[in-house]
């Protein structure tokens, strides 16, 4: 009944997104860094976050000095002015004025500057004014056109790679495959969740649009457990034959609860909230309620948005939280490293 209808909506938003690229790209900004994006072409989650802090890490590593810039998609707070969360001392704002995904940058990268603001040329100058860094890493930038950027690395879930084939809304596509084109480095995550055959088709489709970009498999690494608030640290193999409820609000829920499972974590229930959910008080008191005496495992996304309202909540009745962390592991880092070394010029 409504496929037409999302059929013609399709239709007008990939002409928008093509006469908004060629607009964007005639007049293209540079900043005077080198700069590298981490990006997707699906809506959702495909591990954004978690590859760049990677990749921030990697860098760190070879001694570069970093800012990392976010639109600070969801955040509660609103304005064009860059915003900065982290000034590589302490977390400046709060996680609703920062959004979710750069507040949880922040505090995985003590020492790494991290700034809001939809104009990422306009943070990118504040970021030079303020910290002089070697490199900007835009979080989320592949759709950002207006900018120039040394080096693209786009992210591909393997358990929903392409949207359905179709853009927005009649799929999750955020523009045609062929924006393949531009990628420098395409990592492929949750790839230990298909087999061979997935993973070569996908990559058979993506070397249509695209031949010389290496294209390199990557999954979520779980590291360990903490218990929130308090931030004790769980090992993993505690948790094995634990029933739990997995509780989440992220763009691929499906990815958190198999990585779970992959943990011999037994799953008697989950609550899926949509990505990027701000909890209530009134949705903690449910949790109690509901849940008292069991046990909850969330994602350390998910738990920044919960710890304010748990820290108010009575605690007699609370279940036990715990969340899981997670780190992106690369099958072939050296190719990685490569890349960015030839084109940022790294020795």
């Amino acid at each position: 009944m409504f496929y037409p209808f999302l059929w013609l909506l399709s239709l007008m938003y990939g002409c928008a997104v093509k006469i908004r690229h060629q607009a964007c790209t005639k007049n293209q900004r540079s900043l005077p860094r080198k700069t590298i994006c981490v990006g997707n072409i699906t809506t959702g989650g495909t591990g954004k976050t978690p590859a760049v802090i990677m990749l921030a890490r990697l860098l760190l590593e070879k001694g570069r000095k970093i800012v990392i810039l976010s639109r600070g998609y969801k955040r509660k707070s609103a304005g064009t002015v860059p915003l900065i969360v982290s000034n590589k001392e302490k977390i400046l704002v709060n996680v609703e004025i920062s959004g979710d995904e750069p507040y949880l940058i922040a505090r995985n990268l003590p020492g790494i500057p991290v700034i809001v603001c939809p104009d990422r040329f306009s943070s990118g100058k504040n970021a030079i004014e303020k910290f002089n860094p070697d490199i900007i890493l835009l979080d989320d930038g592949f759709q950002h056109c207006r900018l120039f950027r040394d080096l693209d690395v786009v992210l591909v879930d393997c358990l929903n790679p392409f949207g359905g084939n179709k853009l927005l809304p009649l799929g999750f596509l955020r523009e045609p495959l062929s924006a393949f084109g531009r990628a420098g480095v395409i990592l492929l995550t949750n790839s230990k969740f298909v087999d061979e055959g997935k993973i070569g088709t996908i990559t058979s489709m993506i070397k249509k649009y695209n031949q010389k970009t290496p294209i390199i498999k990557a999954g979520h690494k779980p590291v360990n457990l903490e218990k929130i608030l308090t931030r004790e640290t769980i090992e993993l193999a505690q948790f094995k034959g634990k029933e739990v409820v997995a509780l989440s609000s992220i763009g691929n829920p499906a990815s958190f609860e198999k990585t779970l499972q992959s943990l011999d974590i037994k799953i008697t229930e989950s609550m899926r909230y949509p990505d990027h959910y701000w909890y209530s008080e009134e949705d903690v008191k449910k949790l109690s309620e509901k849940y008292s005496g069991r046990v909850i495992v969330t994602t350390e996304k998910d738990a920044v948005r919960l710890e304010a309202k748990i820290a108010g909540e009575k605690k007699i009745n609370m279940p036990e939280i715990y969340i899981l962390k997670i780190e992106l592991e690369i099958e072939s880092i050296e190719t990685l490293e490569r890349e960015i070394n030839k084109v940022l010029k790294l020795q």
